[in-house]
């Protein structure tokens, strides 16, 4: 027994062992993937490396591999398992010494925080990815704009929550920086930096000034060869002619900004709902009902696939081998279903009920959302506690959706304080929604109503 599984281990090993060399090599590779959208074929490598790194105890591979696979599962909008990856890393193989490896993570920390609108979150990690930028060893291109993407990602939380002050004081933080580096690399980069300044500009309804800028920002981009990410500027000029009434030259802005948005990340997700959203306002303001319609459809199906599209992680495709070596797998493979298949069938049942299992980290995860008020909480909540809602649903079919989050509130144990606090109303409007679920329910006042939900 013992030398069958010392042959499968070395036949694995000598199938997919690689070189810290090659894992370098995968990760330029991956890189040139994930900037031409290529996200699928991207993961594929970052599995590949982190089961080679981990098999020759490469640090450095490990760490990047975690890194990189949460950047590519958060575009791809598998927010929990990017946060996982991150979680790994932070708790099992971060070398805190190594100051880049810290940026990376808490910039990519923050984006997945910012995308899930866990603003608070999102702020913290990019307050830190700043304060480690200033240890982070500027010997190579990449490194250099650790600073700079800092201050990028405060002036988009900023942005959200419409705090001027504060992008005032980033867009020129960033500026300065900018104007250290080689300005032939950084089209891209004041591409942006216009298109911060004619945003806020428009925000003030500083009209001359959000023009000169969008202007800039438009020359800049255009330079960077039919960049995607110019989406934001056409967003933005979009809603410079919409200020002006202008309503035909937003509308061709807003479109061009929904052609390129369609091949960015999840932060076009965002940026798409709201571009539908207005453009079926603009056609509706035209009387062009069609459209209006049309639109406001396209709005709702995004919003309604965003929030409850199935998030399962596409399978990696494993490495190639010749025949030969295949034939080596699964002769192997036979042997061990041989001799282990009376385990199998005692834990056959214990296997199809895995699923239901809960972890800490999954009862975290939801209870953030519920926090945070996140549209996909009772989404990550059904699929958490399936049994606790089907029992309800069964018990009382005329519950509405509604109910249904309430009750998973109370599930959770949060008080009628925080529940409030969380949903952004008053205790008093929480006291009169429990006693109607009360009534709905067939509760007496005598009834613990926490106690009951536990034991539906």
């Amino acid at each position: 027994m013992k030398f069958i599984l010392l042959f499968f281990s070395f036949a694995t090993t000598f199938i997919d062992g690689q070189t810290q060399k090659e894992i370098d090599d995968n990760f330029v590779a991956a890189y040139h993937y994930y900037n031409n959208y290529e996200w699928i074929e991207a993961l594929k490598l970052m599995d590949k490396n982190l089961e080679s790194s981990k098999k020759i105890n490469y640090t450095y591979g490990i760490q990047k591999s975690y890194l990189n696979k949460a950047k590519v599962l958060n575009s791809l909008g598998y927010h929990k398992r990017a946060l996982a990856s991150i979680d790994t890393l932070k708790k099992e193989y971060l070398d805190k010494d190594d100051y880049y490896i810290v940026c990376e993570l808490y910039r990519v920390n923050g984006n997945i925080y910012e995308n899930i609108n866990s603003y608070d979150l999102a702020l913290e990690n990019y307050y830190n990815q700043l304060k480690y930028s200033y240890r982070v060893d500027k010997k190579d291109n990449i490194d250099k704009f650790q600073r700079i993407w800092a201050y990028d990602n405060l002036i988009s939380v900023y942005g959200y929550q419409f705090k001027t002050d504060s992008i005032w004081k980033y867009i020129n933080q960033k500026s300065i920086e900018l104007n250290k580096l080689d300005d032939k690399l950084l089209d891209r980069e004041y591409g942006y930096l216009y298109s911060d300044y004619a945003s806020l500009y428009l925000k003030l309804k500083r009209y001359d000034e959000a023009l000169y800028y969008i202007n800039k920002s438009e020359e800049r981009f255009l330079k960077s060869n039919d960049d995607p990410y110019v989406y934001s500027l056409y967003k933005i000029k979009g809603d410079y002619y919409f200020s002006l009434n202008k309503y035909q030259l937003a509308i061709d802005n807003y479109k061009l900004a929904i052609n390129y948005s369609n091949q960015v990340n999840a932060n076009g997700d965002n940026d798409r709902l709201e571009l539908y959203k207005k453009l079926s306002a603009v056609y509706f303001i035209l009387n062009d009902e069609e459209n209006g319609k049309k639109y406001l459809s396209f709005f709702k199906t995004a919003k309604f696939n965003k929030e409850t599209k199935n998030k399962e992680v596409p399978v990696s495709v494993k490495k190639s081998a010749n025949t030969y070596y295949y034939i080596i797998y699964i002769i192997v493979f036979i042997l061990i279903i041989i001799l282990f298949v009376r385990f199998f069938k005692n834990s056959k049942k214990e296997n199809r009920n895995q699923f239901v299992t809960t972890s800490q980290d999954d009862i975290s995860f939801v209870i953030n959302l519920a926090t945070t008020n996140d549209p996909n909480f009772y989404i990550h909540f059904k699929q958490l506690y399936p049994n606790f809602i089907q029992n309800l649903t069964n018990q009382f079919p005329d519950l509405t959706l509604k109910d249904l989050v309430f009750c998973a509130y109370i599930y959770l144990g949060f008080s009628t304080k925080e529940i409030a606090e969380y949903t952004f109303v008053t205790n008093r409007a929480i006291q009169v929604r429990k006693n109607r679920l009360r009534k709905k329910l067939n509760l007496d006042s005598s009834i613990d109503f926490y106690k009951w939900i536990q034991n539906v």
